[in-house]
């Protein structure tokens, strides 16, 4: 009993604890980040097209103002996971080193491909 109210207890503390606040940051330096960001995709990325397209579309938000809003590095960190993910997360269509993919992906190749082998042996 006595571990279990140390526990609640010290849980408790760390729960009221003040959460550590990330830098502030200011316009110009904001429009820096983004800049290096963009620079070091280009340079690093592995589908070079795919690095063009997101160095493109960062300097489009960024001289539309979408990061202005951002005060800290913490926020505009999110602002940029939140603009980049669900846009550029996968490779570009034609799949690595330019090679087609074939439709409906792997899982579905393979599973054509074991339905033609049960059908030619009689198995279900």
């Amino acid at each position: 009993m006595i571990a279990y109210v140390l526990g609640l207890i010290a849980a408790l503390t760390l729960a009221t604890a003040p959460a550590p606040t990330s830098p502030r940051i200011d316009a110009k330096s904001r429009r820096a980040l983004v800049d290096v960001l963009g620079r070091q995709i280009q340079s690093r990325y592995v589908f070079p097209d795919s690095a063009s397209r997101i160095q493109a579309f960062l300097k489009k938000r960024v001289a539309s103002g979408a990061y202005d809003t951002a005060a800290t590095t913490a926020v505009l960190g999110r602002l940029l996971t939140d603009d980049l993910h669900p846009r550029f997360a996968r490779p570009p269509r034609g799949g690595a080193g330019g090679r087609p993919r074939p439709q409906g992906g792997p899982n579905r190749l393979l599973q054509r491909r074991m339905r033609r082998r049960c059908r030619s042996t009689g198995r279900r």
